[in-house]
């Protein structure tokens, strides 16, 4: 007896169409061959959808026009304020260095919102505000007569607002010598409107610095000025002369000398250097007589330029300093800083030694200028490997006025500076107050520890033994001014977290809950983690074990 060839259509899934190329190849009973035409139609309607899925949302996303626009059925003046918010969010970012140059659309706002479609770029261009902030990236010196034609027009549509200018050059772009003569179309329009200048930011190397400003010899509304040279050789010669600047309030410069730049000075009030000597930091002083803020990255000694003071100089107005010592540095050279100054306004110093090598110790003439200066100094930061947090406390003994702390250091945070850190007196009216920074909101350490964890808990927390034994507590009461202590450690020599010893994190998280006047943070040096709460949970695993 012959056995029944099954139909392979049998073995296909019964729930899930397949293709007819997926179906077995030979004899199909009726009703297998009619589901494989079936599934052969649901697969070609799918591939449809898929298709019409896909152009659907092509279509979609074309271009708004007017009858879909939302923006069309609001008024044009909250339209146009609109673009303005738009724009403002779009420059908040600092707007020159070479990071600064963009090949995307971000680099001009204003533009991109004109080429969305007709009824925006109406609103745009009738928009003069969206047309003050211009600016102008050199990317090409073959293209610099259409930049020269776009930013009259652009010019054009401010109407005569003030204007912000930036002009910056592609990174390692070539300047060949007939690069002035090139430039001069960009230069002459930039110039034309010198009289609206309100800021102004510089990114060209230092040669074409005279050509940019040619004849030009006053800006009277300019406010703002960053030169920024690029590359190549800088020279010693005057480079950017612009005698008439009566507005300047704000000064930014880097890779240049001081001798070098022509501009007015008495009523600037922030300046900011990449590289200065002491002898310009003396002639600053004594031109920018208003100035409020200065700050420099890299501070060297004498260079000559300028003539050093016989008798300290006196500023009223300056009230913050920031500097870093450069790494040739000594002590010599800080002391004759410290010793040539007197900053009875002073409210910050910030002092940076991290990179050189030459300190001994607290930078020498910094007593003699507190003590000259009797400033009130709110904040006070210093970084330095050789420093002693007992010479940096020597000093703060005698600037009570001292809220804010920061020391960066690997000899800063000991048991004796924590202990002394932690000293009270008693007040008269019978409350406690520290006797080192009395009226301290934050105090910041970085570094590698070198302090035992108990010093910690003797200095802020007294009693905390007593209280894990519900004994009476015999250390002084917490203050009542509120501070916050930060410490941000470094990992130790095996590259691992240096942990809260296991007798002692349990009492600093009690002691943390009940002391609501001293606020404890401890991190770790480059790792987003709290030291206290991972140390408490390895206490509990180890207590589990």
């Amino acid at each position: 007896m012959g056995l029944l060839q099954r139909c392979p259509g049998y073995l296909c899934d019964n729930t899930t169409p397949r293709n007819e190329l997926d179906v077995p190849q030979g004899y199909l009973c009726n009703i297998c061959s009619e589901v494989a035409q079936i599934d052969a139609q649901i697969i070609r309607t799918r591939n449809l959808l898929a298709d019409l899925t896909e152009k659907r949302d092509t279509v979609k996303n074309r271009r708004l026009n007017r009858l879909h626009d939302p923006l069309m059925c609001i008024p044009v003046e909250v339209t146009s304020q609109i673009f303005v918010f738009y724009n403002d969010i779009k420059r908040m970012e600092p707007g020159l260095s070479s990071a600064a140059f963009k090949k995307d659309i971000d680099w001009s706002p204003s533009l991109f919102l004109a080429s969305i479609s007709q009824g925006w770029r109406q609103i745009a261009l009738a928009t003069s505000e969206l047309w003050t902030s211009i600016d102008i990236q050199v990317y090409s010196l073959a293209n610099i007569p259409l930049q020269a034609e776009l930013l009259n027009q652009c010019l054009d549509r401010s109407g005569k607002r003030l204007l912000v200018i930036r002009l910056i050059a592609k990174p390692k772009m070539a300047f060949p010598a007939d690069s002035p003569v090139k430039m001069s179309p960009l230069f002459d329009v930039i110039r034309q409107c010198a009289p609206r200048w309100q800021k102004l930011f510089v990114h060209l190397p230092q040669r074409l610095y005279a050509a940019f400003v040619g004849d030009l010899t006053c800006a009277p509304s300019l406010v703002h000025l960053e030169l920024e040279p690029m590359g190549g050789t800088v020279t010693e010669q005057k480079c950017f002369q612009l005698a008439e600047t009566p507005s300047l309030t704000h000064l930014d410069i880097s890779r240049q000398f001081l001798s070098q730049i022509d501009v007015q000075w008495y009523n600037l009030t922030t300046f900011n250097c990449g590289i200065l000597s002491i002898d310009e930091l003396f002639e600053l002083l004594r031109r920018a007589k208003r100035l409020l803020q200065c700050g420099f990255f890299i501070l060297f000694e004498d260079c000559g330029d300028y003539p050093l003071p016989e008798i300290p100089i006196v500023h009223q107005s300056l009230r913050k300093l920031r500097f870093v010592a450069s790494n040739t540095s000594d002590d010599s050279t800080l002391e004759a800083l410290f010793n040539g100054i007197e900053l009875p306004s002073l409210d910050e110093i910030h002092i940076d030694c991290s990179d050189t090598a030459q300190l001994v110790s607290v930078p020498r003439g910094l007593h003699s200028l507190f003590e000259r200066s009797r400033c009130p100094l709110t904040q006070f930061s210093i970084c330095n490997d050789k420093s002693s947090g007992l010479d940096i406390l020597s000093i703060l003994e005698s600037l009570p006025t001292v809220t804010n702390l920061y020391l960066e250091g690997r000899k800063m945070m000991t048991n004796t500076v924590l202990k002394l850190l932690g000293e009270r007196t008693l007040t008269e009216d019978g409350t406690f107050q520290f006797r080192i920074l009395p009226n301290r909101k934050t105090l910041v350490f970085v570094g590698k520890r070198g302090f035992q964890w108990q010093s910690l808990m003797d200095a802020f927390f007294p009693g905390w033994k007593e209280a894990s034994d519900t004994r009476p507590s015999t250390g002084s009461p917490s203050p009542t001014w509120p501070f916050t202590l930060r410490f941000n450690l470094a990992l130790t020599k095996s590259k691992n977290l240096d942990y809260i010893d296991a007798d002692i994190v349990p009492h600093l998280v009690n002691a943390q809950k009940e002391m609501s006047s001293i606020k404890l943070e401890i991190g770790v040096m480059e790792r987003r983690v709290d030291l206290i709460e991972l140390s408490w949970m390895r206490y509990l695993q180890m207590d589990v074990n």
